[in-house]
Order: C-alpha cells, then structure tokens, then sequence
C-alpha cells in the first residue's frame, strides 16, 4: 500500500491543480484552427498589437481604431449605441495592462498567435500555483488541500467568466487581490501594495476587488477588538491615506490608447438616466440565487449544510478562518449591490461573474474546515455521507466538462489564410478605405493579422459625413455550418450534391496528418490544405482523427475561385451538432442545404449602393471584393 506522506501528497497537489488549469486549455486548441473563445481571446491581444504596429499612434497610424474612438455613442440608437461602447471598451482600452505589457515584451519574437497562447498557458500555470498557495494559506492538511482541488478542479462551472479550465484574467486579479490583504494580515504591508498593483494591472475591476477585501479586512479587526481605535489611530489613517492614494493612483493609471478613450468598470456603460438602484439589487440577487443553486448541487448538496453550520456555530476558529468567513460575506454584498454590468445597456451580473471563481473557492475552504473538526456523532455520519458521495459528484461534474468542451470544440471556429490576406494587404496605404462587416472572432483575428494598420470602416458605424466610396469590402463567408463555426467536417457526415458523373476537386484544410476515408476509400491527407478530386454524387466521410474544413468545391477547371458562385450548384451535409442545454448538451441531426444560386444572390448584403462588387479571395471564412463604388 502507498504511504501517502507530506511530500508525495503536496506533489499530487500540484499536478492536480496544474492539469485542472492547462489541460482542457491545451487540448481545445490543438481540437481547433483558432484559439477557444475567440472573441475574448483576440481582443485582449489588440492591445498588444496597437503598441506594436501602429507607430506610437502617428498620424496617419491605425486610421479604423481611432475612427471608431472618436464616434459619438449619441449618434446611435439600441442596439448599435450598446455594441459601439463595447467595440470601444474592447478595442481603445487596455484594461489588463500588465498582460498587455508582459505579452509585448516578452513574447514579442513569437508569431504573434502563437505567442498569445503560450503566454495564456504560462498565466493558466502561475494562476494553478496561486490557487494552491491560497489554499494552502488557510487548509495546512494535503490531503483536505487535495480533496478541495479534486472537487474545484473538475467542478462544472455553472457561472463565471469561463471557469478555471480556461482562467481569465479577472478571475487572477480577484486571487491576487485576495492574496494582498492576507498579506496585511500578517503584517507584510510591502506585499500588500505589490498584490493590489498586480491585482489592479491584471484587470481594472482588480480595484474594486481591493475596496471589497480591505473592506473585509478592518471589519474583521474591529470584530476581533470591539473597539473603534483599532481603526481610528495614526498608523491606520496613514494607512488610509496611502491606500487612497493609491487607488486613485491605480484609477487614473493610463489605460487607454487613445486620449478620447473613456475606461469604466462598467460593462460597458453606466445609463445613469435608467439607473435604479432597486432594479439593480434585485436583479443580482436573483442572477446570484439561480447561478448558485446549480452550483451547490453539482458541489454537493451536503456542503451547504456544513457551511451554513458554519457562520451560525459559535467554536471559535482561527484568526485567518475568521478574516475569511468576513471577506465571502463583504463580497457577497458587493456581488448584489455593484452596479456594473446591471443597467439596462450593460451585461447582467459582470461583477458577479468575474469573482464567482474564487467565491466558489472560499465557499470549499470554509465548508471542509467545517467538516475537519466535526465532533458530534450525527454529524460525523453526514461527514461520511458527503465523503463516499465525492466520486459520484466529481463525475457528473466531469461529464458535463467533457459535454462542454465538445461543444467548445466547433464553436467559434473558423479557417483564416493568414498568407493569402497578407498578400491581400500588401501595398494597401491609408488610402485604400477597406468596408468590414464580419463577426467579432474574425474581426478581432484580422486586426492582429495586419488589419488594425490598415484604413478599414465598421459598416454598423459610418457616419452620415463618411463617404460610400470604398475600395475594398471585407465580409463574413455565408458558408456556415453554423452562425458561430466554419465548414467543418466529422465522422459520419455526408455530403451529398446534384451533380452526376463530374469530377469535383473538393478542397479541405486538417489540423494535422491523418489517414481518411471517404465512401470507403482511404485518402492520406496532410497537415495544412489538400485537395481531393471525387466522382460521386454522395460523400460519407469516416476515420477522422480529427476535424477537418470544408473550404472549397470546384466544378470545372474555369472555376477560379473555390467555391462554384454564380452556378446551380448545390450540395447538403448531413451532420450532428452539439447543441448547449441548461445541463448536458446533446448532438442533433442537422442537414444543411448550399444553394449557389440563392447564396450568390445575396453574396454581398453589407453594401446597399452601387458597387462593382468583383470577388477577389474566398478561400477562408471570410470574403473579400474589389469595390469601385460609385
């Protein structure tokens, strides 16, 4: 039998919480062409692009950024005013400078992708070591810190920016804030200040996770006195003073890129006309009861008893016990009465959903310090309940982690040519007034690949002065699987087309080397683009390893293009999907018809007055045409 001494078990500790936090990050990525969660992903990474390529903001530099920060909101209506402040907020305000800074000047020798998602694995990792070191600051037994890992590393996030799967960087500056007033607490003020610098760079709304846990802090210390000079003495109005300042410091830290730039907490706005201070309240209230319900049964159910048990017993628990249980319930309240992200142009519950993390977390910690020093006979008999139930638990947890990352898989993915658009955009100048109208991944990944140089224009945002007369437009490839994904092809998909006893050259693109067979015939096809010539009408695709892209069909050697435009050309994909219900997703029969005679119709919706509309690339998600318009 293994001895499970100290050592081994601290060492198990820290290969749990690191696999919680890198492994379902690194093996989504390799499952895809793009990076999970795109949208966010690539737009954290704009601001590290902007201090790369646009020239220290010269005048004739990054001419569509500027353009769209110096759009009056006033100008618009709901809910095009809604999406101009957030395309502002996500493309003109760096708040997550210290990421900003560290990608930048660190990673700056790596492709620019790539070095986004080692530096995203390098903070999974950090964010895994600050976690143990938390819990470890208020658990010392390893084998209680392992169970609370065990539990916290598979839990199905209900809610929360993304989970600690694939931690954001809100969820690590609520950690190093966190971290800073248990520094304070054990009189290492220099850490103090260090922490709230890291937590506040990592992500603005660290301010106001430090105004939380402080908060928490000298509550905590006169509950412990009873007396008022604990908190009204010189060394404690200095250290007022210094904090305040600090704050404000921090607050007016140069965020933005651009000095008409406005950085809020809010998300992405305060409508101080529609402001209701009882709607807001009730709204995170309920938002927090519906979010932590769930939460609690797929914890287990258990845990709430033992925590409730708790705050209301009246042991006496250790200083640092007591300092927490005082930072769950201040932020508590803050999670129901912060206004951000509560208006009516906001996202609901942005508070509450970037500190839900580690108020899972603190929830765990308090619950098994309960449970280590159980000492009634009936409760130990629940305390035995809750143990041998762990396993159960932990695995409907992990099923619906597994349900989600299927899902994750396909979502937001999309094929970019990134030599055929850097071809594109050779020779273009500040001149060249490029049209866009694309979904935020494909957007966000175009800037970072160049377009943020160029002179491009957001079709939902011209203004009445700007001129129509646009060179080049840039849109969304209307052949989805889905509106959120690509052409992509699994195992026993069919694709079937109206065609008879012609050649089709079908066009894919795989994530890596593998060995297919298509209607029982074996096809070795390489990493990167492969064209496949097939003869027959119907085509069942099997033995993927993994998912490839549909990029193209040609009908005949006169098609120049990949896809057959302006033909009767049709064909239809039967296939499954992952649909994302409440709980467990579930695949569903799709099939999908492509009707080149309708698409092209339509092929260029975004433009509404007279354009030559000539079509110059389509080999990705994306098209783009030569304009001329008149």
């Amino acid at each position: 039998m293994i001895n499970f001494n100290f050592k081994k078990i601290f060492f198990l500790n820290i290969f749990l919480i690191l696999f919680s936090t890198l492994f379902l990050n690194i093996y989504l990525d390799k499952e895809r062409f793009l990076i999970k969660y795109p949208d966010d992903n690539f737009h954290y990474l704009t601001k590290s692009t902007i201090l790369k390529d646009c020239k220290n903001l010269q005048k004739n530099s990054c001419l569509g950024v500027k353009r769209l920060n110096d759009l009056n909101k006033k100008d618009f209506e709901n809910p095009l005013r809604t999406d101009l402040e957030r395309q502002k907020h996500r493309l003109s305000i760096s708040y997550h400078p210290l990421y900003t800074f560290l990608l930048n000047n660190f990673f700056s020798n790596f492709e620019t992708f790539n070095a986004h998602k080692i530096s995203n694995y390098i903070l999974a990792a950090i964010s895994g070591f600050i976690i143990l070191y938390y819990i470890n600051i208020f658990i010392p037994n390893q084998k209680i810190v392992f169970l609370i890992i065990l539990i916290y590393g598979a839990h199905f996030f209900y809610r929360g920016v993304q989970g600690i799967h694939f931690i954001d960087y809100s969820a690590i500056s609520a950690f190093l804030s966190a971290l800073s007033v248990i520094f304070l607490f054990y009189k290492r003020k220099y850490l103090f200040y260090v922490f709230i610098l890291l937590s506040v760079t990592m992500h603005h709304v660290g301010l106001l996770f430090t105004i939380s846990n402080y908060l928490a802090f000298k509550i905590y210390q006169f509950s412990k006195k009873k007396n008022y000079k604990i908190l009204v003495n010189k060394q404690n109005i200095i250290e007022y003073i210094s904090i305040i300042i600090f704050l404000i410091i921090s607050y007016n830290l140069k965020y933005n890129f651009f000095p008409q730039a406005e950085s809020s907490f809010n998300i992405y706005e305060l409508n101080f006309k529609n402001f209701d201070i009882f709607k807001i309240v009730v709204n995170n209230f309920s938002t927090l009861l519906i979010a932590f319900f769930p939460t609690v049964i797929l914890l287990n159910p258990i845990t709430i008893y033992f925590f409730t048990k708790l705050f209301i017993s009246k042991s006496k628990d250790k200083d640092i016990i007591s300092l927490l249980k005082m930072m769950f319930l201040v932020s508590l309240i803050f999670i129901i009465f912060v206004p951000i992200g509560s208006t009516d142009s906001s996202v609901s519950f942005a508070y509450g959903n970037r500190f839900w993390e580690i108020f899972i977390l603190n929830f765990l910690i308090l619950t098994f310090h309960f449970i280590s020093k159980i000492k009634d006979k009936k409760e130990k008999i629940l305390k035995k309940l809750f143990y041998y139930s762990i396993p159960i638990f932990i695995c409907v947890n992990i099923l619906l982690i597994i349900d989600r990352a299927n899902f994750i898989k396909s979502y937001d993915d999309f094929y970019h040519d990134n030599k055929n658009f850097s071809e594109f955009l050779l020779n273009k100048t500040d001149k060249d007034k490029i049209l866009i109208d694309l979904h935020e991944p494909n957007f966000y990944y175009l800037l970072n690949n160049g377009l943020i140089t160029k002179n491009f224009y957001i079709k939902n945002f011209i203004s009445s002065e700007e001129s129509q007369n646009y060179d080049y437009s840039i849109i969304q490839n209307p052949l989805q699987l889905t509106p959120r994904s690509g052409i992509v092809i699994n195992n026993m998909d069919k694709i079937s087309t109206n065609t008879t006893d012609v050649n089709l050259n079908v066009i894919f693109y795989s994530i890596k080397d593998q060995n297919i067979s298509i209607n029982n015939k074996f096809y070795q096809i390489n990493k990167g683009l492969n064209i496949i010539s097939l003869l027959n009408q119907d085509f069942i695709f099997n033995n993927l390893k993994k998912s490839i892209y549909l990029l193209g069909i040609k009908i005949n050697d006169k098609q120049k293009s990949n896809w057959p435009w302006y033909s009767d050309f049709k064909f239809t994909i039967y296939t499954k999907i992952y649909t994302w219900n409440l709980f467990l997703d579930k695949k569903i029969d799709i099939k999908k018809e492509y009707d080149f005679t309708l698409i092209s119709k339509n092929l260029n919706p975004s433009l509404n007055f007279d354009c030559e509309n000539e079509l110059i690339s389509d080999v990705d998600s994306t098209l783009i045409f030569s304009l001329n318009c008149n």
